[in-house]
């Protein structure tokens, strides 16, 4: 999200671009390739913990941006209702993301074989 926004106000500094099209060029200008950092990490045979952790933020970081495309495609044309919308969203995300947690970090205590355990937490990714 920094990386998309330090890059719109870059393009609004230096190209001139308007406020409707620098956010939604930073957006796509921010993107990573998550297949060569875990190439790379590969390659150099780097330790299990760090590698693990680069993977992660860098799956994480490659659906960002497809977050953050609609949401500033629909700035430029309808700032203040899309905005509103955007906060309502996110705190409604937010409430139904810690209450799926918290109930399945309850259910999880159940679980003691490691497959179930795996199959469980995708499930509750996926099905929140």
């Amino acid at each position: 999200m920094i990386s998309a926004i330090v890059s719109a106000f870059v393009l609004k500094i230096v190209l001139g671009l308007s406020l409707a099209v620098a956010p939604v060029f930073g957006v796509i200008v921010s993107l990573t390739d998550p297949v060569s950092v875990v190439n790379i990490l590969k390659r150099v045979r780097a330790p299990e913990r760090p590698t693990m952790i680069l993977e992660t933020e860098a799956y994480f970081k490659n659906a960002t941006p497809v977050i953050l495309y609609p949401i500033a495609t629909s700035l430029s044309f309808i700032p203040l209702q899309d905005l509103t919308l955007f906060a309502y969203t996110l705190a409604g995300g937010a409430a139904v993301g810690l209450i799926v947690s918290g109930i399945a970090e309850l259910l999880q205590r159940l679980i003691t074989e490691p497959l179930a355990e795996t199959s469980f937490t995708t499930a509750v990714m996926y099905g929140s």
